[in-house]
């Protein structure tokens, strides 16, 4: 029922959702009567067809059998288009920051009382589970309905202040009257336009439909069931065609007397239906992927008959598509409907940032957020279009949700993929991502070490230029490759071919895993080192700093005693730092115990993760290997067969260690380096789009401001 409900909408946002387990209402009286007839809360739901997180949000939740099991118990689930309705995206937007004191955002999740629609939580985006200091939407989903039913008063009292200040809002005069006739005028316009779009929209569908039957008709030649007696089945059979693809294999037992024919590649099944399961059978095969075409009641008997009706419709059917083209076209000359559409995308983008913008006949005051190092360039910016202004940068209030701003090299941002994958740095949380475009083409190339190997991923990086914005990551990763085959003296396996710069990994095997512990020790350590940082920084008191510190003594002293075991004495000098600071700052046994404890614990996984950097020394191993494995196997073969082999094999090593490498080289940066520091709770910084220029200029040849 719900999948029709949204399927029907107008809205392409609501009908991406028409599949969902969750039972969805569009913005409507029946859906809102239902929520006051059994009184249950109202799930608002806004978002738009290009918002990112609302995908994301409805994959990880309203996709979900059993968080929809839930939203569909509990709550009466409203799905709006922000495009379709930005009436209702405006007050529950306002509303949502009343509520929460935070900008507001998309997907918008309201929850509403069933009586007045007043909305008493919002939120924007909530993951299935708890992170990043957000609750589990299932659980949020009880918890607000519990709170709905136990604190009705207090609810009630709190809609009654909202109420009163989004209507001091609305109140709010304006300082100056606008004219609202070239407004009126573009909406008049572009309404006229709208409608003939749509009749043209439908149209074309129709045409399509009728391009469809033409390879049917030819298929059957008057061997098949007559069309005209199967569209004039009824009352209680229907007569349905079904196109499906060769490896389609759908289930469709209410078919009745069926029909198989093979049309240009694809089956399509001819046949009757009980009229109450159309709907269903229809559903089953869209999901599928295959189209169901109702038969026309136009169809005669005789396949000569269809085809000349089938031709007459065609005809008729082009003629009024060339008719309505033309009259759009005209429209659009006389009443100048560039000029138009560029004063709605104008208004459109003051209503997005209304919020931060304030105005009389005179002057405008904007607030908002930006950089301390950009206020020289809004001054010069604001001189060069000959705007008299003054830019003030005051200090955010205490309880503010302060954005992040990082301001990374155009070459390193391919990195900001694992540091995103974390989350956003904090305000005071340093930026991990040159850290990251050090460490991980160097680990690359340590593990995939061939002069051969590296050209070639270098070059399916300049290939990819166009293709990918992630496409300087692998022409690193060819450079650190292609470095590290000159140090092992290797080309596409080959070790005669030049010297080594340092070693062979066949040869020295121990080295070749020694050193990547080494290097893990030292990375680990200044993951430790920049917490200990970080926590100075954000001050979050000395005894997180002291923790860090001790951690560090513990750890050198345990792996200096196995050097000698005099040395093991840092180990305990490390144990005695920690317990004085605990017994300093809490003054409690209990405190003391719980340090150590967590002292010992934290040591013995930055030892783990220190042994974890093994893994690559391995794969270079590994990589050395296969390389002398497909040699081996080339050798073995004529020259011809030993070309091929030689290169398919080479070809399936680099795809193959490319994908293996990549993923442990991510695992080693995000859980093993990035854990010691990085929290990733910031809030990512979007500045303001541009407002659109006049398309009455462009259409002109007026020049342009900056």
């Amino acid at each position: 029922m719900s999948a029709r409900r949204l399927r029907d909408a107008t809205s392409p946002y609501l009908q991406q959702h028409a599949d969902n387990p969750v039972a969805w209402w569009p913005w409507c009286d029946e859906a809102l009567e239902l929520a006051k007839r059994e009184d249950r809360p109202i799930l608002l739901s806004i978002g738009y067809s290009a918002c990112h997180w609302c995908h994301v949000m409805a994959h990880e939740s309203f996709e979900d059998p059993a968080t929809a099991a839930v939203m569909n118990e509990l709550y009466v689930n409203i799905k709006v288009d922000r495009e379709e309705r930005p009436d209702l995206d405006r007050i529950y937007q306002t509303a949502h920051q009343l509520l929460s004191r935070r900008q507001g955002g998309w997907p918008l999740t309201v929850f509403l009382t069933p009586d007045d629609h007043s909305p008493f939580f919002a939120g924007t985006y909530f993951p299935p589970e708890p992170r990043h200091g957000l609750p589990g939407f299932t659980d949020l989903l009880r918890q607000i309905e519990q709170a709905f039913r136990e604190q009705r008063d207090a609810i009630a009292g709190q809609n009654a202040s909202l109420r009163d200040a989004l209507l001091q809002i609305d109140a709010t005069p304006p300082a100056s009257e606008p004219d609202e006739t070239p407004i009126v005028e573009a909406v008049r316009h572009m309404r006229m336009v709208q409608e003939g779009i749509k009749r043209l929209q439908s149209l074309r569908r129709q045409r399509t439909d009728l391009l469809l039957w033409q390879p049917v008709l030819e298929a059957l030649d008057g061997t098949g069931p007559d069309l005209a007696a199967l569209a004039g089945a009824g009352p209680t059979l229907g007569a349905i065609c079904i196109r499906l693809e060769p490896t389609q294999d759908v289930s469709l037992p209410q078919l009745l007397l069926r029909q198989e024919l093979l049309v240009e590649g694809r089956r399509v099944l001819l046949g009757l239906a009980p009229c109450e399961a159309l709907q269903d059978l229809c559903g089953s095969v869209s999901r599928s992927g295959g189209v169901c075409l109702a038969l026309p009641d136009w169809f005669e008997p005789g396949p000569d008959a269809c085809r000349v009706r089938l031709a007459e419709r065609r005809e008729a059917l082009e003629q009024r598509i060339r008719v309505l083209e033309n009259q759009l076209r005209g429209l659009a000359e006389e009443h100048q409907i560039d000029g138009a559409t560029g004063v709605l995308e104008r208004i459109d983008w003051f209503c997005r940032n209304a919020e931060h913008i304030r105005c009389d006949r005179d002057s405008c005051w904007i607030t908002g957020w930006t950089s301390e190092n950009d206020i020289g360039a809004m001054n010069r910016a604001l001189q060069e279009v000959g705007v008299q202004g003054t830019l003030s940068l005051r200090p955010p209030p205490a309880d503010a949700a302060i954005p992040s701003l990082t301001h990374t090299p155009v070459w390193l941002t391919p990195f900001e993929v694992f540091t995103r994958a974390i989350g956003v740095p904090g305000v005071r949380e340093a930026d991990p991502t040159t850290w990251v475009a050090l460490l991980v083409p160097v680990m690359f190339g340590y593990m995939c070490g061939d002069v051969g190997h590296g050209a070639v991923i270098f070059c399916a990086g300049l290939l990819l230029r166009s293709r990918t914005r992630l496409w300087p990551l692998l022409v690193f990763a060819g450079l650190a490759a292609t470095g590290f085959g000159f140090v092992y003296g290797e080309i596409f396996g080959y070790e005669h071919l030049i010297e080594p710069l340092w070693l062979r990994p066949i040869e020295e095997p121990f080295i070749v895993l020694l050193v990547p512990i080494a290097v893990g020790a030292l990375v680990l350590n200044l993951g430790v080192l920049l917490h200990v940082v970080g926590t100075c920084w954000r001050g979050e008191g000395r005894s997180k700093g002291v923790a860090g510190a001790a951690q560090l003594v513990v750890y050198w002293g345990i792996i200096l005693a196995f050097v000698d075991l005099r040395l093991g004495w840092l180990a305990v000098a490390g144990m005695l730092l920690c317990g004085v600071n605990r017994l300093w700052m809490e003054r409690s046994l209990m405190a003391l115990l719980s340090g150590l404890g967590n002292l010992f614990q934290s040591s013995f996984e930055l030892l783990l993760h220190t042994l974890s950097f093994v893994r690559v020394g391995a794969f270079a191993l590994a990589h050395a290997a296969l390389q002398s494995a497909v040699l081996a196997l080339a050798d073995a073969m004529n020259p011809v067969a030993a070309v091929v082999v030689i290169v398919l094999g080479n070809l399936a090593v680099i795809v193959v260690e490319g994908v293996v490498v990549s993923i442990q080289t991510t695992r080693l940066v995000l859980f093993e380096f990035f854990i010691h520091f990085f929290q990733g709770e910031g809030r990512e910084f979007r500045p303001a789009d541009r407002p659109p220029e006049s398309r009455q200029q462009e259409s002109s040849g007026e020049p342009r401001g900056p």
